[in-house]
C-alpha cells in the first residue's frame, strides 16, 4: 500500500470580554516529486509578331490603324498641335465653361489652374470628339488634365477605344463607376499613356459586349493596383499588349478572366518589370495562336505557374520568355514550346548562394536534367519531362547529411535518458552538413518528413524552432516554423552548417522500450543522385507519474471567546478550504502481462490528528478541545490517533493529461471545525494541533 504523508497545522485563538487577539497561522514545507515598355508602332509590332495565325489579325489596313493606334510620334502631334492652337489660353475655368462645350451630349468644363475636367451627365461622343483630341478652338491641352469628374450618369459610347487615351499627367478619374459600359464592344487603347494614374475603379464597368481590350492599359506605368473581378471577358477575343508597360504593377491576378475565346495575347505582360506574383490559374488558352512576347521583360518575375494554359492552336511563342529570370516554372499537361524561340532563359537559383550548372530539373527529382535547349525541345514528349515544376539544377550537389536527437526535461541544460508523466519535453534535432561532402556542396530542399516523436504519449507542440550555425557554431538565422502533415521544410545548408530544431510539449503517457523504436523521423535532402533520406529510429523511454498532493494549506479557525457552554462548534476561517491531489500516474495497461492493473489506481485520503497544545506548549485534552471532520453525509467524526478517512477517489476513465489534478473541498457546514467540550484547561491564548493526511492507493 503506497502513502504519501502529510503534515500541516491547524490553529485558533481564544479571546476574553471585547479583546482582539491575531490568529496565528504557521507555515508548513510540503514536499512534493516535480517534474516602360513604349507603345510606339503597336500594329506594326503585332504583325511582324503573329507570324502564322490568322489573317484577320494580320491584315489591319492603314486606314484602321489611324483610327484605332496611338503611337509615340501621334502622341507627340497631339501634343504640338494643342500647343500651337491659334486661340490663347488665359485664366482659369472661366475659358472653358460655355454650353457650347459639350463631348456628345455631355457638357463639360475645365479649369486649367487646377487641371480639373468636369464631364456633366449624358452620352460621351468618340475619343476625336473628347475635350482634348476635339479640332475646334476649344479643344484643350491634354498634357494639363490631371483630374476628370464624372458629375452625373454618362454612358460610353459603343467604341470606346482611346477614350482617355495619352493623358499623361491625368492622376484620378473620379466616379468613373456612374460610366454606363454596357454597349461598348471595343475598348482598345482605352486608359492607354496614362502614365500618372495609379489606380482605376472598374468595379462597375459592364464588358459584358466587348470583344476586344488591346492596349487598354498600355504604359500606365504608375499604376500598382488593378481589380479586374468584375470583368466579364465571355465574348473577348483580342487582348494584344493589354497590361504593357505597366512597370509598377506588382501583382495581378487573373484568375477569373474567361479567355476561352481570345486568340491573340502576345505581349499581354510586356515591359510589367514589377510583377512579382501573375495568378492566371483560370486561364484557358485552347483558342489562343499568338503568345509572342507574352511575358517579354518581366524582369522582377521569378516564379510562374501556367499549369492551366492549353496550347492546341498557339502558332507562335515567339521571346515568350525574354528577360524573365524564372527559378520555378509549372507546367501542365496541356502545354507544349511552340518553336525554338521562345526566348526562355537558363533557370535562376531558389536560393541564394546555390551553385547551378544551368539545366532545368523536376522540383521532386524526378526526372533528367536538361539544357534549355532541350527542355523546350523535349518536355511532353518524354517520360519525366510531364506536368510539374522545373528548377535549376544544383551543380557539385553531392552534399551528405548526419542527424542525431536529444532530449531534455530541463530546457536543454542536461542531455536525459528518460522522463516521467508530467514532464516538459524538450527534443532537439541537429542536422549537420558533413565535412564528408565537398566543398561547395549544398544540401537543398532539406526536408524533415514523418515526424512521430513518441506520438501516442508526447502532446508535441506544432511550433518548433529551426536555429542555423556556421562552421565555426556562430549562429546565423533563427526563425519558427509549423509541421504540417507531419512534415516540416528547412532552409538550405551550406557546407560545415548545421541546424537545431527544437521540439518541446508535455508528456502524458508512458512508453516502453518497443522490440523496435518508439520514435522515428526521416530527413530528406538532394544531392547529384537524387532525392537521399536519411532515417533516424530509436528508443526513449517514458515512466509513470506519481501521485502525490499538490496544496494542503494550513488551517485557521474564528477567533472566538472562552465557551460558556459545552461542546461548542468553532468554524475554520477560509469556509472554501480545498486540498489539491496530482495524479500523473499511468492509465495505460502493461502489454505484457494481462492480470496486472494500471498505474492508475483509486486512492484514499486519510487523516489523523494530535491534541492541541497552547503558546506554552502544554497539551490540551482531546476530551477538552479537538478538530471534528463532517463528511458530505453529515457524518462527524473527530480525529485524534485513528484513521479516519477523509476522501476517496475513483479514477475510471481518467487519464494523466484530462485528470491530473483533483481538488477536494467541503461544503461550509462539512470538512474541518473545532469542537470544544469544555473550557477547564482553557485559557485566552493561541491553540494548535497537527492533523496528519496520509494519501493512499486503495486497496
Amino acid at each position: 500500500m503506497k502513502k504519501n504523508r502529510l503534515f500541516i497545522l491547524f490553529s485558533m485563538i481564544f479571546l476574553i470580554t471585547t479583546i482582539s487577539l491575531t490568529s496565528i497561522a504557521r507555515a508548513v514545507a510540503i514536499k512534493q516529486d516535480t517534474t516602360d515598355v513604349s507603345s510606339d508602332d503597336t500594329e506594326k509590332n503585332k504583325e511582324q509578331e503573329t507570324g502564322s495565325s490568322s489573317a484577320a489579325d494580320e491584315q489591319r489596313t492603314d486606314e484602321q490603324e489611324t483610327a484605332l493606334s496611338t503611337t509615340d510620334q501621334q502622341k507627340d502631334e497631339v501634343i504640338a498641335s494643342s500647343t500651337n492652337q491659334e486661340h490663347t489660353e488665359t485664366g482659369g475655368a472661366e475659358d472653358f465653361n460655355d454650353d457650347a462645350l459639350k463631348w456628345k451630349d455631355a457638357t463639360w468644363t475645365f479649369d486649367r489652374d487646377s487641371g480639373i475636367l468636369t464631364i456633366n451627365s449624358g452620352e460621351l461622343g468618340s475619343y476625336e470628339s473628347s475635350p482634348w483630341r476635339r479640332s475646334d478652338d476649344k479643344k484643350i491641352d491634354g498634357n494639363q488634365v490631371k483630374q476628370i469628374i464624372f458629375s452625373g450618369d454618362n454612358k460610353a459610347p459603343k467604341y470606346s477605344g482611346s477614350l482617355f487615351a495619352n493623358l499623361p499627367n491625368l492622376t484620378e478619374i473620379v466616379n468613373l463607376a456612374k460610366l454606363d459600359t454596357s454597349q461598348a464592344t471595343n475598348m482598345d487603347r482605352m486608359f492607354l499613356g496614362c502614365r500618372s494614374l495609379k489606380s482605376i475603379d472598374l468595379s462597375q464597368f459592364n464588358t459584358g459586349n466587348v470583344t476586344s481590350t488591346e492596349w487598354m492599359f498600355q504604359d500606365c506605368s504608375s499604376l500598382t493596383e488593378l481589380n479586374l473581378k468584375a470583368f466579364d471577358t465571355s465574348n473577348v477575343t483580342k487582348i494584344w499588349m493589354m497590361f504593357s508597360g505597366c512597370a509598377s504593377l506588382t501583382s495581378i491576378d487573373l484568375s477569373n478572366l474567361d479567355v476561352k475565346n481570345v486568340a491573340t495575347m502576345g505581349k499581354l505582360f510586356y515591359g510589367c518589370s514589377s510583377l512579382t506574383s501573375i495568378n492566371l490559374s483560370g486561364f484557358d488558352t485552347s483558342s489562343a495562336v499568338n503568345m509572342g512576347h507574352m511575358f517579354q521583360g518581366c524582369t522582377s518575375l521569378k516564379n510562374l505557374d501556367l499549369s492551366s494554359f492549353k496550347i492546341k492552336k498557339v502558332t507562335t511563342m515567339m521571346q515568350m520568355f525574354r528577360d524573365v529570370p524564372l527559378s520555378s516554372l509549372t507546367l501542365g499537361a496541356d502545354f507544349k514550346f511552340i518553336g525554338i524561340d521562345a526566348g526562355l532563359s537558363n533557370p535562376t537559383a531558389l536560393n541564394t548562394g546555390d551553385k547551378l550548372t544551368g539545366n532545368w530539373i523536376k522540383n521532386d527529382g524526378k526526372s533528367a536534367a536538361y539544357t534549355t535547349k532541350n527542355f523546350i525541345a523535349k518536355y511532353g514528349k518524354t517520360d519525366d519531362l510531364k506536368a510539374g515544376t522545373y528548377v535549376a539544377e544544383l551543380k557539385n550537389n553531392t552534399a551528405i547529411l548526419e542527424t542525431a536527437i536529444a532530449f531534455s526535461t530541463d530546457s536543454g541544460g542536461t542531455v536525459a535518458k528518460n522522463a516521467v508523466i508530467g514532464d516538459q519535453l524538450q527534443g532537439e534535432i541537429i542536422v549537420k552538413h558533413s565535412a564528408a561532402s565537398p566543398t561547395e556542396a549544398t544540401a537543398v530542399a532539406v526536408k524533415l518528413s514523418n515526424i512521430k516523436l513518441l506520438t501516442d504519449v508526447w502532446a508535441l507542440s506544432p511550433t518548433v524552432t529551426v536555429t542555423t550555425f556556421d562552421q565555426t557554431g556562430k549562429q546565423t538565422a533563427s526563425n519558427e516554423q509549423t509541421i504540417k502533415n507531419n512534415e516540416l521544410s528547412l532552409p538550405t545548408l551550406p557546407y560545415g552548417s548545421y541546424f537545431k530544431i527544437r521540439f518541446t510539449g508535455t508528456v502524458w503517457e508512458k512508453s516502453d522500450a518497443s522490440p523496435g523504436y518508439n520514435y522515428q523521423y526521416t530527413l530528406c535532402h538532394k544531392n547529384k543522385s537524387g532525392t537521399q533520406k536519411v532515417e533516424k529510429t530509436a528508443n526513449f523511454i517514458i515512466n509513470s507519474g506519481a501521485l502525490n498532493f499538490k496544496s494542503v494549506p494550513n488551517i485557521s479557525f474564528n477567533d472566538s471567546y472562552l465557551p460558556t457552554e459545552f461542546n461548542q462548534i468553532i468554524d475554520r476561517k477560509d469556509a472554501d478550504y480545498a486540498i489539491s491531489v496530482a495524479d500523473y500516474r499511468s492509465a495505460q495497461l502493461p502489454s505484457d502481462d494481462a492480470q496486472a492493473k494500471p498505474d492508475r489506481r483509486n486512492w484514499d485520503v486519510i487523516a489523523t490528528a494530535s491534541p492541541f497544545k497552547d503558546a506554552a506548549g502544554k497539551e490540551i485534552k482531546l476530551s477538552t478541545m479537538a478538530i471534528s471532520f463532517t463528511n458530505e453525509l453529515g457524518e462527524t467524526t473527530e480525529l485524534g490517533s485513528d484513521e479516519t478517512r477523509i476522501a476517496s477517489h475513483d479514477v475510471a476513465g481518467e487519464t494523466a493529461k484530462n485528470n491530473h489534478l483533483t481538488k477536494l473541498s467541503w461544503a461550509k457546514d462539512n470538512g474541518f471545525k473545532v469542537v470544544v467540550h469544555n473550557r477547564t484547561d482553557l485559557d485566552t491564548t493561541s491553540y494548535t494541533a497537527e492533523v496528519t493526511f496520509d494519501l493512499r492507493t486503495a486497496p
